[in-house]
């Protein structure tokens, strides 16, 4: 039986999280992933997966903290999952960790209508983006850069 794998929570003692309907908890010491019956093989995820995927990290994150895995990650059996785990438990233990407290944004800013040949304006936009920038730097713990301004260079 293959798992779909949502992310990894830790149980600690406060009793088991609220779960939908047909998802699970596959258990290796504290920690545990979310997981629920898939298919094992090659196949393109669609939008419909992606709003399962979204929907149980969100509920699962009004809860306590998730270490959410990409869209679509599946593994082969029970026993394969609980291989990874192992694997890998201090640095999920770790992640759990640091992400205990902590949220993540992504911050778009886009112009509401551009007009044919106003894509050289885009200054103005590069100009609030890093301000922006400016004002949340100060608050993270951590901050990635996706692109720069095409026109400007400004992040």
């Amino acid at each position: 039986m293959a798992l779909k794998v949502y992310g990894v929570i830790m149980v600690d003692g406060q009793g088991p999280p609220k779960l939908a309907p047909g998802l699970t908890l596959m258990p290796m010491r504290e920690l545990a992933a979310v997981t629920e019956e898939g298919d094992f093989g090659m196949r393109e995820v669609d939008e419909q997966e992606i709003a399962r995927h979204a929907e149980v990290v969100g509920a699962m994150f009004g809860q306590d903290a998730i270490l959410p895995t990409p869209v679509g990650t599946v593994f082969r059996s029970p026993e394969v999952l609980k291989r990874w785990l192992e694997l890998h438990y201090v640095s999920l233990s770790d992640a759990l960790a640091w992400v205990e407290g902590r949220q993540a944004a992504r911050v778009h800013v886009t112009r509401a209508q551009v007009r044919n040949g106003e894509r050289e304006a885009g200054s103005d936009l590069a100009d609030i983006g890093a301000e922006a920038t400016r004002s949340l730097r100060r608050h993270a713990v951590a901050m990635v850069p996706l692109r720069n301004e095409q026109v400007t260079g400004i992040v």
